[in-house]
C-alpha cells in the first residue's frame, strides 16, 4: 500500500482544523444575539438658536414607555460641556430634552455625550459618534447709522445682535474714504462697556462717502463664534442742512441747564424760531439763536434740588442722569425731535 509523505499528512490536517474553526466562527456570527444600539437622528436647539430654552435629542426608536413622557430623568444619562443649569426630561418616547434654567449665551458652542447610565437606563448604546454639538447664534451686524457729523468727524452707531466689546470692535474694523481708498485712521469708541449698540467716532472722509470693513474674526463679548466672513458697506454722509451734535451745559453751577444744538449751516435770522418743548417738561423755557446754534435753557426737571456748595473755592453740582427728548414743531406743523443726555455728578472749581 502506498504511503503518503508525513509532510503531506500534517498539511492536510492543518487545513481540516482551519476549515472547522471557520465553520464554527460563521455559526457564531449567524446565531449570536445582535448588540442593542440606537442612533441619534437629530440634535438641535429649540425653538431656535436665538431664543433657545432647551436642547433636543431625537432617537430612531422609542426608548421609554408612554407613561414616562414628561418626567424628569434622575439618572445622569448625558453630560453637557461646558456645564449649564437645567434638567433632562423625556418630551416623547423617542425624544430627550435638556430644559434650560436660563438662556444660553450667544456665540457659544456646547457639546453633549451619553454616559454609562444611558445604557443602564435604556438597555442600548449610541451607535456611531457619541458627541453632539450645539451652537447658539453667532455675531451679526444688524445695521448702522450716522448720529452726528461736523466738518471734521463722523459719529456712527453700529448695531449688533449681541453685546460686543468696544476694544475688540476697534481691533477688527477699518474706515476708508470710499473715493480715494485712504484709511481714515483709528476710530475711538464712545461706548465704554460691551453693548449691542456701540457708538464710534472717526475722521470725516473728504468725499463724504465712507467704506466700513469688519474683519471676519470679530466675535461677540466672551463668545467663540465670529462673523465668519468679512463685511464691507459704503455709507454716504449728507452734506446738506443737518443737526451735527448736541451738548448739555451747566455754565454757572446754578440750576440753569442749557442744551446746545449745533447745525451744519448758519441759521436764518429772519426765520421765526420754531415751537420747542422738552420731555420731561421744563418751565420758563428759553430759546436763543446764534449763528449755527440753538440754545435751549430752563430750570426744573433736569435738577432735583439746588446745588450744594463745598468748600470756599468751588462747589459740586449733582444732576439726575438720564436721557431727555426735545421736540420741535416748525411753521407748517411738522414735528421732529432730538435726544440728549444729562450726565451724573459734575465737579468744578
Amino acid at each position: 500500500m502506498k504511503q503518503f509523505p508525513r509532510k503531506f499528512i500534517v498539511l492536510a490536517g492543518l487545513l481540516i482544523v482551519i476549515n472547522i474553526l471557520g465553520l464554527l466562527w460563521i455559526h457564531h456570527d449567524l446565531t449570536k444575539v445582535p448588540r442593542a444600539t440606537v442612533r441619534v437622528i437629530s440634535a438641535s436647539l429649540k425653538p431656535d438658536k436665538v431664543s433657545a430654552d432647551r436642547l433636543a435629542l431625537v432617537f430612531d426608536r422609542n426608548l421609554i414607555p408612554p407613561e414616562a413622557v414628561g418626567k424628569t430623568e434622575a439618572a445622569g444619562i448625558f453630560t453637557l460641556n461646558p456645564a449649564w443649569p437645567g434638567k433632562w426630561l423625556w418630551s416623547r418616547p423617542d425624544t430627550l430634552e435638556y430644559a434650560l434654567d436660563k438662556p444660553l449665551p450667544p456665540g457659544r458652542v456646547f457639546w453633549t455625550r451619553a454616559t454609562d447610565e444611558f445604557q443602564a437606563r435604556t438597555g442600548k448604546v449610541i451607535e456611531g459618534d457619541n458627541n453632539f454639538r450645539f451652537q447658539t447664534v453667532s455675531l451679526a451686524l444688524k445695521g448702522w447709522a450716522v448720529i452726528a457729523a461736523d466738518n471734521h468727524e463722523v459719529t456712527l452707531e453700529m448695531m449688533f445682535n449681541q453685546p460686543d466689546d468696544p476694544e475688540d470692535l476697534l481691533r477688527h474694523v477699518k474706515f476708508y474714504d470710499d473715493k480715494s481708498s485712504g484709511e481714515l485712521g483709528r476710530a475711538i469708541c464712545l461706548t465704554k462697556k460691551p453693548e449691542e449698540k456701540l457708538v464710534v467716532r472717526v475722521r470725516r472722509p473728504h468725499s463724504n462717502k465712507m467704506r466700513i470693513v469688519l474683519d471676519e474674526r470679530l466675535a461677540g463679548h466672551e463668545a467663540e463664534l465670529s462673523l465668519g466672513r468679512e463685511i464691507a458697506r459704503t455709507l454716504a454722509i449728507s452734506s446738506g442742512f443737518s443737526l451735527l451734535n448736541t451738548r448739555t451745559d451747566t455754565p454757572h453751577l446754578d440750576e440753569i441747564i442749557s442744551v446746545r444744538l449745533q447745525f451744519s449751516h448758519k441759521l436764518n435770522k429772519e426765520q421765526k424760531i420754531p415751537k420747542i418743548t422738552v420731555e420731561p417738561s421744563v418751565e420758563k423755557l428759553k430759546v436763543l439763536r446764534s449763528y449755527r446754534t440753538l440754545e435751549v435753557s430752563g430750570t426744573p426737571a433736569f435738577l432735583p434740588a439746588a446745588p450744594a456748595r463745598v468748600g470756599r473755592r468751588g462747589g459740586r453740582l449733582v444732576l439726575t442722569p438720564g436721557y431727555y427728548e426735545l421736540h420741535c414743531i416748525d411753521q407748517i406743523g411738522q414735528s421732529s425731535s432730538v435726544s440728549f443726555a444729562v450726565l451724573p455728578a459734575t465737579v468744578a472749581y
